[in-house]
């Protein structure tokens, strides 16, 4: 039974060390093609201002 679990630790083991060796090759190859691994945010659309809508309150706008 304890070498059981001790397969099971080994098998995650390697698994780490298989998905570690990974990102630093994924790291590296972004590097070497110039992509940045820092997160940027969106850019984020200019507001448009509409100088021909008048500003009326909401109470103005209700009906009975």
């Amino acid at each position: 039974e304890s070498s059981n679990c001790l397969e099971g630790q080994n098998a995650r083991k390697k698994l780490g060390l298989k998905v570690h060796s990974y990102a630093l090759r994924y790291i590296m190859d972004s590097r070497s093609h110039g992509i940045s691994s820092q997160a940027e945010a969106p850019a984020t659309p200019d507001k448009i201002s509409d100088s021909g809508t008048v500003d009326m309150s909401w109470e103005e706008n209700l009906t009975e």
